[in-house]
């Protein structure tokens, strides 16, 4: 099978664990005996076309698409549909990998601070959200507004016509089912645990116990000022834990900020991890923040939201989200119940290996594609 890859992920400036998966799928199917090419156009958010195709980028897709002549593209759905759009003037099957909420909300996330998650795109909330409180903002944001709404009405009629759309957690499938979609499939980010070492043992010889913060920001949407709030409490009552974050650097109440690490640096930290505790407010699709601490055999403590029951499982403690008193009682339990931690780190790692690794992500792509192009055939 000849594939073409396309998405501004592959853009070296781009952070997160989305081009970390995205190359894997890549070397994962050339492995399978594929032939594979990457192609993308480096792009900023801020400077995003105002039409759901981008002309200053179809062309350039396009020409490329009739020049190698795959078989099928498999787009990384970025900022727009122009890369389908592009695949299907060519006459190209096309599959679209959609990793978090592009094509249904202006800022990404189907999350409004200080109100929750966003039950989906609606003129009227997205005009709520955008212009907030400040003076120039209410000014502007209805024009802003009508702009991107009209733009993501337009993204998810286009997406209608993907040969196939790849997802990474039911939850996700169930927002594209809301707008009645119908050619959607879930395929889970793997971990690639051969860069991961598996020897979680916690010593009782270690100063104290690092309990992590794994979410790497301090935004409200990721539960920042929750783990403050517990960490505040706890080291009250423990005198044996320390609480650490990535994502800034210094001291934030009882939290101390270790700040940006490479993810080998990332890795290890977490392996020396005691506990790691996600208090995801918003609906993370498929959390790397949960799967990285499962993989290498920390037990985590999470808010119930979005992909993370799918993941979790028996491999830590579910909490409903935002209830920070059970996220208090859950963490001190396993504190000072070093036996459950341990088992609850192995069934974790467990659960990796059976379901969540980068080979069974590849497979699950591959799959997909030979299905669509074999219904285009």
């Amino acid at each position: 099978m000849k594939v073409l890859v396309i998405g501004a992920v592959f853009d070296p400036s781009w952070k997160g664990g989305e081009p970390i998966l995205a190359r894997n799928v890549v070397n994962g199917l050339r492995l399978l005996g594929n032939e594979v090419t990457v192609i993308y156009r480096k792009r900023k958010y801020s400077s995003i076309w105002p039409s759901s195709v981008d002309p200053r980028i179809l062309n350039f897709y396009f020409s490329m698409i009739k020049k190698i002549k795959p078989d099928i593209t498999l787009v990384f759905y970025d900022y727009d549909v122009t890369a389908l759009y592009a695949s299907k003037k060519a006459g190209i099957p096309c599959v679209v990998a959609v990793h978090i909420y592009w094509p249904f909300c202006p800022y990404l996330s189907l999350y409004l601070e200080n109100k929750g998650i966003c039950e989906g795109l609606s003129f009227k909330r997205c005009l709520m959200h955008i212009s907030g409180k400040d003076i120039l903002r209410k000014t502007i944001s209805p024009f802003y507004t009508g702009l991107s709404y009209l733009k993501k009405k337009t993204c998810l009629r286009m997406l209608k016509t993907a040969d196939a759309i790849i997802v990474p957690s039911e939850y996700v499938k169930s927002v594209f089912l809301k707008y009645k979609f119908n050619n959607v499939y879930v395929v889970y980010t793997g971990i690639n645990i051969n860069e991961i070492q598996y020897h979680k043992k916690w010593s009782k010889t270690e100063e104290c116990k690092v309990i992590l913060n794994t979410t790497g920001y301090t935004t409200k949407s990721k539960g920042f000022h929750h783990f403050v709030i517990l960490a505040r409490y706890i080291t009250k009552l423990r005198k044996n834990v320390r609480f650490v974050a990535t994502g800034f650097c210094g001291r934030v109440d009882a939290v101390e900020g270790l700040g940006y690490l490479s993810r080998r640096e990332y890795i290890k930290l977490v392996s020396r991890a005691y506990l790691a505790v996600t208090p995801l407010l918003w609906a993370d699709p498929c959390p790397q923040a949960v799967l990285l601490p499962m993989a290498v055999g920390t037990p985590v403590i999470a808010y119930s939201s979005g992909g993370v029951p799918e993941i979790l499982k028996d491999g830590g403690i579910l909490i409903r989200r935002g209830d920070i008193r059970n996220l208090i009682r859950c963490t001190l339990r396993l504190i000072d119940d070093e036996q459950l931690t341990s088992e609850l780190g192995k069934k974790a790692r467990h659960i990796i290996e059976n379901n969540f690794t980068i080979d069974h992500t590849i497979r699950g792509y591959y799959e997909v594609l030979k299905k669509a192009l074999n219904r285009c055939l």
